[in-house]
């Protein structure tokens, strides 16, 4: 009878043990089953989340004002199938996935960067917003777990940039698609021949001293010269009565005309360039000694100092009239100076002659000496600097009294290589950046070539109308091409740089000003010496200009 009993309550115990397992292991699958589920949630809120970080990149890299211009911080959006491609909805959107229903959304926030280091300021500062880069926050959240959240930072990374390697056109007009050979305007003193760079400016050669008439009445003469320097440039003109004779010119010097009045007398001019500050006074050696004879110098400084400075010699002329008329020249030099010089015979003693033309309009006169010895003979000249290449006209030299006779030419002095001009400005044509009415962020300006001496600067205006007026599309109400440059972007301050392939970025405030406008146009200055104002020896050259953006 005990031993039935021990087995009774053996078999309890053993059936309790076994209800116990058994309401574990249903405890334990409960458990795993609620652990599985949260799990395949997750995963699929997970998803979810990718899916819409990886959608917002992809509006994003096909037109970033999708994403910048959406409202910030407090509205929500989402992404959306629309014609094979993702676009936002704002508001949340629900999904119900495998009988669970999920919630997903995205806020955008604006950024800064720290103006010393570039870092994102992990607080948005307005002063220093970066228009480049956002900040992309997802949420997803479903019923009895979550949210599910990231953060991370969307760039505008494409980059496509204008390089303009020619300017050839000038003066050209419309919207261009970059590359492009044209240019709006230049200043003179910028050549384009190949690439940018500095034109040589000459400064015009000037009247020095003249020096005291020398007269015989038929022997050869010493003409006494006047003070002068190395380089510089002698003029010697000489009348003598007699038109057959012929002169043996001294050492150096180069006859460059001669003519005859008639039967009555011959003129000659001839140049030499001192060697030193103590030239030899030149003996006029005759061929006979007949005829009476009057010679003077002159000397002139800044000609060019190789070869023949006389880069024009005009046709001599001779006349009987008080208004000789000279023939004119036409020169091709900047800044030649033009000389007018003539002697007569039995002029008055009145030492007045006056020196007109078309360009120069007026010749200073710069000699006029005279000699009563034998027929009174007289020289003079006029000189004036002349701009620009062309022609100068006829120039009349006017005796205040009648003259016998007088034999006259007109000559251009060439100056001297000068250093390169102390600046220039190009001014690009208007350059289309993006095909949209949404336009990019400019990201950095930057020029190829050689430095030389000086610096190169850069400034950019941009506008959402082609025309830069201020109502776009409609494009009609007046404005203007602001050219601004530098972080403190003033409209006389320019990106300078001293250095070849350096991209000068663009940021602070002119980047908020030129941010997301359709078109650009560019200028770009060149100067010679680090101050811009003075001249420097060698101009850089620029053989290529690249503005950087993203669209």
């Amino acid at each position: 009878m005990q031993q039935q009993g021990s087995l009774l309550l053996e078999i309890l115990i053993s059936m309790a043990v076994l209800v116990l397992i058994l309401s574990l292991g249903v405890q334990i699958g409960a458990v795993s089953f609620q652990a599985n589920k949260i799990s395949r949630e997750k995963d699929v809120a997970l998803n979810l989340l990718n899916e819409t970080m990886e959608a917002v990149r992809a509006v994003s890299d096909e037109k970033w004002q999708n994403l910048y211009n959406l409202t910030k911080i407090d509205r929500h959006y989402y992404p959306q199938q629309s014609g094979g491609k993702w676009i936002f909805v704002q508001g949340d959107e629900a999904i119900a996935i495998n009988g669970v229903n999920y919630t997903r959304y995205f806020i955008v926030e604006n950024t800064s960067r720290d103006p010393a280091t570039n870092d994102i300021q992990p607080v948005y500062n307005e002063l220093n917003e970066d228009f480049s880069t956002q900040k992309v926050s997802v949420f997803v959240t479903w019923p009895g777990a979550g949210p599910l959240s990231s953060s991370q930072y969307i760039f505008r990374w494409r980059n496509k940039i204008c390089s303009q390697t020619e300017w050839q056109l000038a003066g050209s007009t419309g919207v261009k698609i970059c590359p492009d050979t044209s240019y709006d305007t230049k200043t003179d003193t910028i050549a384009t021949d190949g690439s940018l760079q500095l034109r040589g400016v000459p400064v015009a050669p000037a009247w020095q001293a003249s020096g005291a008439i020398a007269t015989s009445l038929g022997d050869d003469v010493t003409v006494t010269l006047p003070a002068h320097q190395a380089n510089d440039i002698f003029l010697l003109q000489l009348l003598v009565t007699y038109k057959d004779d012929t002169i043996t010119w001294p050492s150096g010097w180069t006859q460059i005309a001669t003519v005859d009045h008639s039967s009555v007398s011959r003129y000659w001019w001839a140049w030499k360039r001192a060697e030193s500050g103590t030239e030899p006074n030149p003996l006029i050696d005759k061929s006979t000694a007949t005829g009476d004879t009057y010679a003077a110098v002159t000397t002139y400084r800044g000609a060019s100092n190789t070869g023949d400075p006389w880069e024009v010699k005009g046709v001599p002329n001779t006349a009987t009239t008080a208004s000789h008329v000279l023939n004119g020249i036409t020169t091709f030099s900047a800044n030649s100076l033009i000389v007018a010089s003539l002697c007569g015979e039995d002029n008055s003693s009145t030492p007045q002659v006056i020196f007109t033309a078309t360009d120069p309009l007026t010749l200073t006169k710069y000699l006029y000496v005279e000699s009563n010895v034998g027929s009174d003979g007289a020289c003079t000249l006029g000189a004036g600097a002349k701009a620009v290449i062309g022609p100068t006209g006829d120039v009349t030299a006017a005796w205040t009294q009648s003259v016998v006779g007088s034999g006259g030419i007109v000559l251009a002095l060439k100056p001297a290589p000068a250093s390169a001009a102390a600046s220039g400005e190009l001014s690009s044509v208007v350059f289309e950046s993006t095909g949209s009415s949404d336009g990019p962020a400019y990201n950095s300006i930057m020029w190829k070539g050689t430095i030389g001496t000086g610096k190169t600067g850069f400034q950019l205006a941009t506008s959402d109308c082609p025309n830069a007026e201020k109502n776009p599309p409609t494009c009609d109400l007046s404005g203007a091409w602001n050219f601004r440059g530098s972080d403190i972007c003033g409209p006389n301050d320019w990106y300078y740089s001293i250095t070849s392939d350096n991209p000068m970025e663009i940021k602070g405030d002119c980047l908020k000003l030129f941010n997301n406008k359709r078109y650009f146009r560019y200028k770009f200055r060149i100067c010679s010496a680090s101050d811009c104002s003075s001249s420097g020896a060698v101009s850089p050259a620029v053989d290529e200009i690249i503005v950087n953006w993203a669209p």
